[in-house]
């Protein structure tokens, strides 16, 4: 069934194409599969991702709401800018190309921090992949369309607690301090915990429609190439569970943060605005508040390019990906949006 010889079993590669992750191993962004430690150091390892992700994410939000009484705190602004890079540089590695050996090291050492979305959303190392009925893929897919509700009851109920915990102090002392408004709290942090996922959401959607073709005339998923595509099964996730996650969490929410910063264009310097959304704009020019969507944008096209056009000759694929790049480089340097 391999048109390509013998797989790298030392490797972890097995299946069709050598594209699926044997027993025992897990999917990673750059090598294709890595070794899965053992479930009490692989259960302690995610623990401490998911609480640097919610420190970063405190941070961020205190940082964003400190922004809104402190306006020349550039904080928030910095670690967006930080986070972009980041997310740019994962993208960067999941491209199949021939790096320098500079840029080999140089994604080695950042794509560890860069793909946090990827490392909470990787359970593989916890089931059997092979005995898991729908197929752990579709789990992920659902399990990560499902997240931004999941998120949204999470920091309602953090958030509520929160107050309930600080309500007492206020009450004695009369000052809240910048968590005194709780609403403001929750929108912000949804925004920002978004911000951080979105990628991995459009990614992992998007690659339900990348297909490889085999030997037999068929085609299979490229994330588990077990699964033919365009079967009953397949299309009825792809179209039912990912597709919808597309449209609403991938093009959908950019689209609504768009036409909300301009249809509230002139009140957005006001400091409950800013605590709200200012993660966002903050840092932008006031005629390009909106250039944070575009970077969102921007970013689903190298996705896009990543993922449909993976199996097209790498030459072209650099090209365009370079395009795109070279392309969005000449808009920064006439536009000049940052203060």
């Amino acid at each position: 069934d391999d048109p390509r010889g013998v797989c790298n079993l030392d490797g972890g590669h097995t299946g069709q194409a050598c594209a699926e992750c044997a027993e025992g191993f897990t999917s990673s962004i750059r090598n294709g599969c890595s070794k899965c430690p053992s479930k009490v150091i692989n259960g302690i390892r995610l623990t401490l991702i998911l609480i640097i992700v919610i420190v970063a994410i405190f941070i961020m939000v205190r940082s964003t709401l400190t922004n809104a009484v402190k306006p020349k705190s550039l904080l928030s602004v910095y670690m967006r800018v930080l986070t972009n890079y980041l997310q740019l540089i994962t993208l960067a590695s999941s491209f199949e190309f021939r790096w320098p050996t500079e840029f080999d090291q140089l994604f080695t050492a950042q794509e560890q921090v860069g793909s946090y979305g990827e490392q909470i959303f990787s359970f593989d190392c916890f089931f059997d992949q092979k005995s898991s009925n729908p197929p752990l893929v579709y789990i992920k897919l659902l399990l990560i369309n499902l997240s931004p509700i999941a998120i949204v009851l999470i920091l309602w109920s953090f958030w509520s607690i929160f107050g309930f915990l600080r309500r007492n102090r206020t009450q004695k002392t009369g000052k809240g301090g910048i968590f005194r408004n709780l609403k403001v709290c929750l929108i912000s942090s949804v925004v920002i915990v978004f911000f951080l996922l979105h990628p991995v959401m459009i990614r992992y959607n998007f690659s339900m429609f990348s297909c490889l073709p085999l030997g037999d005339g068929s085609t299979y998923l490229l994330r588990d190439t077990s699964i033919k595509c365009w079967t009953g099964e397949h299309m009825f996730w792809t179209f039912l569970v990912a597709l919808p996650g597309i449209l609403a969490w991938g093009i959908g929410c950019p689209l609504v943060a768009a036409g909300f910063i301009f249809w509230q264009r002139r009140n957005l310097k006001q400091p409950e605005m800013v605590a709200k959304y200012g993660f966002l704009y903050k840092g932008f020019k006031e005629q390009y508040n909106f250039w944070e969507i575009y970077i969102v944008f921007r970013k689903i096209a190298l996705i896009c390019v990543a993922v449909f056009l993976s199996r097209i000759p790498r030459t072209v694929q650099a090209l365009i990906s370079f395009t795109l790049i070279l392309i969005a480089y000449r808009l920064h340097e006439s536009h000049q949006p940052y203060i």
